[in-house]
């Protein structure tokens, strides 16, 4: 057997160098001197020089008919199905040609460079075709590039797969040695911006007091004087806290102290220490105990205040405001006395909220220690218990980072999400990939899958360890690097599947990675610049988030090329030894007296056939072996077919059998060269094939004539296209070599004749469902004319509505949207908004200048500012001592004095009541005043662009008292606000440079201008129904939200540009041919991309974490919105406007075969050997 085996398999090598040559001479004409034609199965080829102008070149078209020898069995041809694991047969070749070694004259020199020229000039090109050569040299290098390293990865995949994973190992150390960075100003703030350069002077000058707040609510009054009497437990409880000094090693931020000076402090700080004090030196603390004269009046003395809302102590002369301390006021009036002169009071029945303010030191040296001190001040004051009718929640200024340094960690809960996230795209990888056949991927989708989530773990492992911060939208980049990581896979497993015409496993490893190499790479370079892009923003949190994304994938796409590559070569191994995965996994490794018995490979039992076909099923049988995982077979005709050829003939093969079945009840075969045809009737049955004949029916299309008939009963029509597919590889390699060189030609003017090329998929082939849905039902569905223009007006309908939504478009992030939301800083912040509206934002502006004040006109002009700063409706309570002091001192001062000013401003904030309020307001020197200032309040407002315009028109009020003055205006959120008017602009600048960027890289893969141009609009159109559909669904354009959308570039990209590639690369007859071809090649990846990747966002539905929220709907927006861009839309608008070159087609009335898809095979020298060889069929 293994004797005759390999007698075979000489015959066929010596008869497929003739059948080369004699292809060669054919085409003749067609190769200029200097030039060999190279063997590639990729749909490009190039013309390589093999001579010197000076060697001498034989030219031969001298064409020797041979007889074969029929007494020698023919060459078995790889596993083939027809539908459902048919065995096909092949016929042994009569004759075969050999060329002669007569030499001829070579082609005229002018015939093939000028139809190059001319078919150069047909295409568009940059500047004078200088590009394209760069390019077909650039692609043809990468190509070759991959081949090499897919066929190195082969050879030796156990050593890429361990070096791969120690490598991950040692990276994903960074995971757990991260720094995460809390501070929310420098996280969501304009670095340099001009709010926090004034944030700083004032640090400078005048450093702000940290505030912390303590609010208790009730569901009904709450002013009583139990209530008051635990507020007084409280205070004292807080007062009586204490610190250790030497306990402080860290900042707020958990930054380490480095070169920090102890000794300024003492050894145990206390409240006294820390907080910070007022003109009397005692510490400032607002609460409702500043409403009493004494502690027996608590509860029991009614609050009375005849200026609404201002009341003042009458013992300590304290001014405080009651809508500022009491929530939910209920008031009555008291009219005025006029025998005893007492005024009207408004008078305080009820509250049902109290707010507590203290002042702690907000010097930079201090702020360690009163951070730390917060910290315990929340700790006790969250740990209180005033019964089930009265709720306490605080805020402190360390709050925000607090609660965003624990969002920033992962919890359980979100282990959980991302278990359950990777172990969903495991289960789809593996089961979309699986089959009961020996051809199941079920093992390198499992090491795709995993290859995705160690991608993550490596490269943002390698970036933490580089020295970048873990922010808060990291939280989201491993399941963005699992999702959009498994693409690849489905890519390269589906190129994979389409290569089962060959026999040699590492041919196919080498192919598929060829085809996919380079689109998987131009997809993944697509997704790493778009982050890069994002990485410039002046946002640190978005541009670290970027760095981290960036690394993950691209870490995922080196171990998609080594890890997965590997295992995938692995697999290959074995399905070329036809091994049921289970005997490789456990059986192979079992003691053998465990084994039920050894496992030896069956083939697949013939079909039923005619007594015309079963003596070639016989030869066929008595000539088949097992190929081994590293033994080369003979190389079939039919291996050459590109991956688009294949497509076209699947189609072509549809509608011949869409036609047969409504055809005459006999069948008629091909009518063979001498015009003879074999009418053959079968009756063999195949129930798979008769179902799908009955359910497929409504899904053919376009009829081809092929002068084939064929029977009406299904079992007959089974059994027939099993002969047909016996009978159509019944011819010469010659012939065949022949139709693949002008497979567009015969594609236009003779189809019929491209079914002898026709390899059905074998049974159990990973994607072969998915390509037959695609291709009987999806392509033909969208290829109706009806079905085209409905998708068009819901598409033009889908449009309008975004650029409604896109009007409406809000601005900004809200400080109380990142907190958690079972947080009780959000609690904090909701219940402030609701009980005290009218104290939002607390504004400072601040004077540094060494202005004179002591100038009247100065005095007047500021006098003029406050007033007209008073009166808009955003201040809602100014606090000015400044006016305060000139209303009582004017009269009495002397314009230019300024020690007479500086005097009597002293003796008002030391000695008056009123004046001491304020004495923490101003800064002196020995003889000089350095900085004052004065605070007003904004309302409270969920529209943080409105805040922000409101803060400018108060900038712009007191700038306008230039010269006389210079106030600067700042508030803490400041830094955040001032980015909203600016990130309309940020986002359309990135996503300009991301579209030209996509536009440059589609040029490079897209060989015409028109689809690239195509591909560019319809990326842009995903991003305008984003901002639409972002504003329908009430959600802000912010700096969260603007990186997704900096992800829907490349995420848009990587379906169109699939679809747009394929589509130029398909041969089909007409356009609608093409976009079905695209389908069938394109469609089960890019839609199994698509479902992974919405199964692995899932896991970020329902989160608490704001930011999480946001990628989910963004994502789950993009993910929508980009696959019906690519799969539905972009097919409908390719089958209208799509690039369609007609093929094969010259002036001179010739027929010549594309550059896009003709295969040229070795032009090497064949000596007559005397011997007579069978032609193996195609």
């Amino acid at each position: 057997m293994e004797k005759n085996c390999n007698s075979v398999a000489g015959h066929a090598g010596t008869l497929i160098k003739a059948s080369s040559r004699q292809a060669d001479d054919k085409a003749g004409s067609r190769v200029p001197p200097g030039g060999h034609l190279l063997q590639t199965n990729k749909a490009e080829s190039q013309l390589l020089p093999c001579a010197s102008p000076s060697d001498p070149v034989h030219w031969t078209n001298e064409i020797v008919p041979v007889v074969a020898d029929t007494s020698a069995p023919a060459e078995a041809a790889p596993d083939q199905t027809v539908s459902d694991g048919e065995q096909l047969t092949r016929a042994p070749d009569e004759t075969y040609y050999q060329r002669s070694e007569s030499p001829a004259e070579p082609p005229a020199e002018n015939e093939l460079p000028a139809g190059r020229s001319r078919r150069r000039r047909s295409r568009w090109c940059l500047g004078c075709g200088c590009f394209e050569q760069v390019k077909t040299v650039v692609l043809r290098i990468l190509m070759t590039g991959f081949e090499k390293y897919a066929g190195v990865v082969y050879d030796h995949p156990w050593l890429f797969i361990m070096v791969s994973l120690l490598a991950t190992a040692g990276m994903s150390v960074g995971i757990f040695l991260r720094t995460p960075e809390s501070d929310v100003y420098t996280l969501y703030s304009l670095s340099g911006s001009p709010s926090q350069v004034t944030k700083e002077h004032l640090l400078d000058v005048l450093p702000p007091d940290r505030l912390l707040f303590v609010l208790l609510t009730g569901t009904s009054n709450i002013v009583t004087r139990e209530t008051v009497t635990r507020i007084d437990s409280l205070l004292q409880g807080i007062e009586s806290i204490t610190l250790r000094r030497d306990s402080v090693t860290t900042d707020e931020f958990n930054h380490r102290l480095v070169s920090h000076d102890r000794s300024p402090f003492p050894e145990t700080i206390t409240f006294q220490d820390i907080c910070a004090k007022d003109g009397s030196g005692k510490c400032q603390v607002q609460s409702i105990l500043d409403l009493y004269p004494s502690s027996s009046a608590w509860g029991v003395m009614p609050i009375a205040s005849a200026s609404w809302p201002v009341v003042t102590n009458p013992v300590t002369h304290k001014v405080s405001r009651l809508d500022a301390i009491l929530g939910k006021i209920t008031t009555s009036v008291r009219l005025a006395e006029q025998g005893s002169g007492r005024p009207a009071l408004t008078v305080v029945e009820e509250a049902e909220a109290m707010l507590m303010r203290i002042d702690l030191r907000g010097e930079t040296i201090w702020k360690p220690y009163t951070a730390a001190f917060e910290k315990l001040v929340l700790d006790y004051v969250l740990g209180q218990d005033f019964g089930p009718d009265i709720s306490v929640t605080a805020k402190a200024e360390r709050s925000s980072y607090d609660e965003l340094k624990r969002v920033s960690t992962l919890d359980v809960v979100e282990w959980l999400r991302l278990c359950a996230a990777v172990l969903v795209v495991f289960l789809y990888t593996s089961v979309v990939n699986s089959s009961k056949t020996h051809r199941t991927k079920l093992v390198p989708s499992a090491m795709g899958a995993l290859a995705s989530l160690l991608g993550y773990l490596g490269g943002a492992g390698l970036v933490y360890l580089c020295g970048v911060r873990h922010t808060t939208p990291a939280e989201a980049t491993p399941f963005l690097a699992i999702g959009i990581g498994v693409d690849d896979l489905f890519v390269i497993i589906n190129a994979y599947s389409l290569t089962y015409l060959h026999p040699n496993p590492k041919e196919r490893v080498v192919d598929a990675i060829r085809d996919a190499g380079l689109s998987i790479t131009i997809t993944t370079l697509t997704n790493v610049i778009t982050f890069i892009i994002g990485a410039l923003s002046p946002y640190y949190s978005i541009s670290m988030f970027c760095i981290i994304t960036a690394g993950a994938l691209t870490w995922g796409y080196v171990l998609c090329l080594t890890f997965f590559l590997a295992g995938l070569s692995l697999d290959a191994r074995r399905e070329a030894r036809k091994e049921p995965l289970s005997y490789s996994l456990f059986w192979r490794f079992m003691p053998r007296c465990c084994r039920k018995s050894s496992y030896e490979p069956q083939l697949s039992p013939p079909l039923p056939l005619t007594a015309a076909a079963s003596g070639l099923e016989e030869m066929r049988n008595e000539s088949e072996e097992i190929v081994t995982a590293d033994q080369t077979p003979p190389t079939h005709g039919g291996d050459l077919l590109t991956t688009y050829q294949l497509a076209a003939l699947m189609v072509l093969y549809k509608k011949h059998t869409c036609q047969s079945r409504s055809s005459q009840p006999a069948r008629r075969l091909f009518d063979r060269r001498d015009g003879t045809g074999t009418e053959e009737t079968m009756s063999t049955p195949v129930p798979e094939d008769s179902e799908r004949d009955r359910t497929n029916q409504k899904s053919c299309g376009t009829q081809v004539s092929t002068g084939i008939v064929d029977v009406r009963e299904t079992g007959q029509d089974a059994a027939s296209q099993r002969q047909l597919s016996s009978h159509i590889r019944d011819m010469t390699t010659q012939e065949s070599m022949m139709l693949l060189k002008n497979f567009e030609k015969e594609m236009e003017q003779n189809p019929e004749k491209l079914l002898k090329l026709y390899h059905p998929e074998p049974l159990g082939n990973p994607g072969r469902g998915s390509r037959r849905f695609f291709r009987d039902y999806y392509g033909r569905f969208l290829g109706n004319t009806f079905v085209k223009a409905t998708v068009l007006v819901i598409f033009a309908a889908v449009t309008a509505l975004a650029i409604y939504g896109a009007t409406t478009l809000k601005f900004g992030l809200s400080l109380k949207n990142i907190t958690p939301q079972a947080s009780y800083l959000r609690d904090f912040y909701s219940l402030h908004e609701d009980l005290f509206p009218s104290y939002g934002d607390e504004v400072t502006v601040f004077f540094a200048e060494n202005d004179r004040w002591e100038d009247r006109e100065v005095q007047m002009r500021y006098l003029q500012m406050v007033k007209e700063l008073s009166e808009q409706e955003w201040a809602v309570v100014v606090t000015d001592g400044m006016s305060l002091f000139l209303q009582h001192a004017m009269p009495s001062l002397h314009s230019g004095n300024r020690k007479e000013f500086l005097a009597l401003l002293k003796t008002w904030l030391e000695g008056d009541p009123i004046g001491q309020n304020f004495s923490t307001f101003f800064k002196f020197s020995f003889d000089n005043l350095i900085v004052w200032q004065f605070r007003y309040w904004m309302p409270h407002r969920d529209n943080t662009t409105t805040l922000y315009y409101w803060l400018k028109e108060g900038k712009d009020i007191v700038s306008a008292g230039k010269p006389y003055f210079h106030g600067e205006v700042h508030t803490a959120l400041a830094v955040i606000w001032e980015s909203d008017p600016k990130i309309l602009p940020f986002t359309l600048t990135n996503l300009s440079i991301a579209l030209v960027c996509i536009l440059a890289i589609s040029l490079l893969l897209i060989p015409d201008l028109t689809s690239a141009i195509i591909v560019v609009l319809v990326v842009s159109l995903v991003d305008l129904w984003l901002f639409g559909f972002m504003a329908l669904i009430d959600l802000p354009l912010s700096m969260i939200s603007m990186v997704n959308l900096l992800i829907s570039i490349g995420y848009s990209v990587d379906f169109t540009i699939h679809v747009a590639h394929t589509f130029t690369h398909c041969v089909g007859a007409s356009r609608k041919d093409r976009m079905v071809e695209t389908m069938i090649v394109m469609g089960a990846p890019v839609t199994h991309g698509m479902l992974s990747t919405l199964l692995s966002i899932l896991a970020l539905a329902g989160s608490p974490k704001y930011i999480l929220e946001v990628f989910f709907k963004m994502m789950f927006m993009v993910i929508v919105f980009a696959y019906t861009a690519g799969m539905v839309l972009l097919p409908v608008v390719l089958t209208l406007l799509g690039p369609f070159h007609p093929h094969g087609k010259r002036e001179s009335g010739k027929a010549i075969a594309c550059d896009s898809s003709a295969q040229l095979i070795d032009m090497e020298p064949l000596h007559g050997t005397g011997k007579e060889e069978h032609g193996v069929g195609v």
